[in-house]
């Protein structure tokens, strides 16, 4: 069977072979990434696991470092932004720590604590005052790794989550 599911409004994001998984994902226009994982047909996919890696490591790259650069008379990705996206994603895969990824880091989505009452009653008007007194547009406080508040949007919030998580 060459496909199951054939589509020309959306670009082709996932591949399944005899022994392989392969995701597919658009890092910025026409510079694609992706990750391929060893996956006999008699296993599960994990379409969704391997797309929420993807996404994780895009994310990190659009929040860290600068889209590649054109050559403006070919449109090609430059050598040396070429040299960049390589060095970059070196970067991002080698402060993943992958083996404490966790249920809380896949499928979009990251945790956080939820401090007691009294907790929270204290530290509100710690954060109000900060808010109010620096020039800063959010803030996060972390505890053992997870967040207790934040202000950022929720997929800021998910990258921030797995860049803290260093190895």
């Amino acid at each position: 069977k060459f496909s199951t599911r054939f589509s020309q409004d959306a670009p082709c994001d996932y591949i399944r072979t005899d022994k392989h998984e392969i995701v597919i994902l658009e890092l910025e226009n026409q510079v694609w990434m992706s990750i391929q994982r060893e996956t006999p047909l008699t296993e599960l996919s994990n379409r969704n696991s391997l797309h929420s890696m993807l996404r994780s490591c895009k994310n990190i790259y659009q929040l860290f470092f600068n889209p590649p650069k054109r050559d403006p008379e070919t449109n090609l990705i430059t050598p040396l932004s070429i040299n960049h996206l390589k060095s970059a994603f070196n970067m991002i895969i080698n402060s993943m720590a992958w083996a404490d990824l966790g249920f809380i880091h896949l499928f979009e989505s990251f945790f956080q604590l939820t401090p007691d009452k009294t907790f929270s009653f204290a530290l509100n008007p710690i954060i109000n005052e900060l808010s109010s007194t620096l020039p800063i547009s959010h803030m996060a406080i972390m505890y053992s790794r997870y967040f207790i508040f934040h202000t950022f949007p929720t997929d800021v919030a998910r990258t921030l989550s797995i860049c803290l998580r260093v190895k």
